[in-house]
């Protein structure tokens, strides 16, 4: 089998009148989910909407709203609607669907950059971070990864102070800039400019629902930043998902997705289970790319529900205290009803949530 590349991980048929479905399935899904990646699904929309332009426009703005999670197995359908086209502007709504059910609503605006030409005002915001690097060393999506995907690569950088005075010793959230290194996986071949900007898109939506939990200091259920050993310590949410996705685009020509790019996330506001979450993008000669804003939701375990992470994690990170081997398989027994729930090893990565009130983990050859 051929690995995934951008290009085929977007590659459309039209159906219809500005209708069209997706071609390669299934879907790369996050490790041990079903979970399909929402820059994936943001920028199949747009590559469905640039369909309908000519190619002398580029993308300027998306909105997306995630609805409903695709099944990465199934074919997706996408239909365009024109809503406004100019000299200058066209604007396009894609709704993303499958089975008859809508579960993605995007809409995508457009500029002609030729009509965009005399005096202006010019003027950039710079990097918040002074690290740089020449490649990604560790990539965080490296287990999982296989020929369907990702079609991306991601690395985290040490959290670096953004606010005003010299750094407190407990800087708060608010205060702090939050970095990533991002590339599309392979070179993007094709000469065609929207696949830098269709690149840019899929990598605007990593490492940015995590960017709250990680300035709290709060447990997310992947490795510390920079730590080789890949140690996923316990997961204190039972949910978390992005609700809505904006991007705005700065310039147009004159990047790459697949070069080195720095993603830095900043959380001003969170409360009542929501956070806002604004991210800057700029490639390796520290352009200003894009910029995006995310809304994202979060169900935090409550107290009853930490023991039991903690005091499973244990059983399952100390060999010696179980009572029994831990294979491969296992059954959760949980609750007074002893329910038994079936887990297998992507319990031990944390992107599983614990039931409360974990009773025992035993193999299934004994609970059976």
């Amino acid at each position: 089998m051929d690995v995934v590349t951008l290009e085929k991980c977007l590659e459309l048929k039209q159906v219809g009148q500005d209708a069209f479905e997706s071609v390669h399935t299934p879907i790369w899904t996050w490790p041990f989910s079903t979970v399909i990646p929402g820059g994936t699904l943001m920028a199949l929309g747009a590559a469905a909407a640039y369909e309908t332009v000519s190619s002398d426009f580029s993308i300027n703005t998306l909105q997306a709203h995630f609805l409903v999670g695709p099944k990465p197995d199934q074919l997706l359908q996408f239909r365009v609607q024109c809503l406004s086209e100019s000299g200058r502007f066209a604007t396009r709504v894609v709704t993303l669907e499958q089975s008859g059910t809508a579960v993605v609503h995007i809409t995508c605006s457009f500029v002609r950059t030729s009509a965009m030409k005399g005096r202006t005002m010019t003027h950039s915001v710079g990097r918040s971070s002074p690290q740089t690097a020449e490649a990604i060393t560790l990539d965080d999506l490296e287990v999982g990864r296989n020929k369907q995907g990702p079609i991306f690569k991601f690395q985290r950088l040490p959290l670096v102070y953004s606010g005003n005075g010299p750094a407190p010793s407990n800087p708060p959230p608010e205060s702090m800039t939050y970095t990533s290194l991002a590339t599309i996986s392979y070179p993007i071949k094709s000469k065609d400019p929207r696949y830098q900007a269709l690149g840019i898109i899929a990598l605007s939506d990593y490492h940015i629902l995590d960017a709250p939990p990680t300035l709290h200091r709060i447990p997310f259920g992947q490795p510390a930043i920079g730590d080789m050993s890949r140690k996923i310590p316990p997961n204190e949410f039972k949910l978390f998902t992005s609700l809505n996705h904006n991007i705005r685009f700065h310039i147009h020509e004159g990047f790459r997705a697949d070069d080195l790019c720095y993603v830095e996330v900043n959380n001003p506001w969170a409360s009542k289970r929501r956070a806002e979450v604004q991210s800057r993008i700029f490639d390796r000669a520290d352009n200003l790319v894009a910029t995006c804003v995310q809304e994202t939701y979060y169900v935090m375990k409550e107290k009853d529900d930490r023991l039991a992470l903690h005091r499973a994690y244990d059983e399952l990170a100390n060999p010696a205290e179980r009572p029994v081997p831990l294979h491969r398989h296992a059954t959760v027994i949980i609750d007074s009803s002893k329910t038994a729930l079936k887990y297998h090893e992507a319990f031990q990565t944390g992107w599983l949530a614990v039931p409360t009130l974990v009773l025992s983990i035993v193999p299934d050859e004994v609970a059976a």
